[in-house]
């Protein structure tokens, strides 16, 4: 059974996937910085964990934008955990955690080189919106919106 959890992103198994996390991004975009994450610590934030059996096996966080808008980021699920709905439970904790805190949309981006993620967003009602933030120019970026 898959159990997900709000945890600390200091946490050392939300430091493992985490570290996984980054790796996995720079298999696919090789210019991605190793940078550590730590905005799931400011007030708005949230950071949850994925168990399977007691295993931490992926990760995701929620980001203040602007008012009533939240980020998700740092959707991640070990390899060997895939495709066996870990990613679709963590989404749904994380748009539950965002309505808890009060936002009312919920922002993310993701990359042309991650397809099963585009796909996963899609079936979930998420729609394409123009690329936000630092990678607004980012030919490689995909960006999804969904109001909750």
């Amino acid at each position: 059974m898959i159990v997900v959890h709000v945890e600390s992103v200091q946490s050392a198994d939300a430091q493992f996937l985490l570290a996984e996390a980054v790796q996995e991004l720079q298999r696919r975009y090789p210019d991605f910085p190793a940078n550590e994450y730590h905005s799931a610590e400011a007030p708005g934030s949230a950071f949850v964990i994925a168990r399977i059996e007691g295993k931490a096996v992926g990760c995701g966080a929620l980001r203040p934008y602007v008012p009533e808008v939240v980020e998700i980021k740092r959707m991640f699920v070990l390899d060997n955990y895939r495709r066996q709905g870990v990613s679709r439970r963590l989404l749904e904790t994380l748009e539950e955690e965002a309505r808890r805190l009060g936002y009312r949309r919920v922002i993310l981006e993701t990359g042309v080189r991650q397809p099963e993620a585009i796909e996963l967003y899609r079936r979930t009602g998420y729609e394409q919106i123009p690329n936000y933030g630092y990678d607004g120019e980012d030919s490689l970026s995909v960006c999804f919106g969904k109001d909750l």
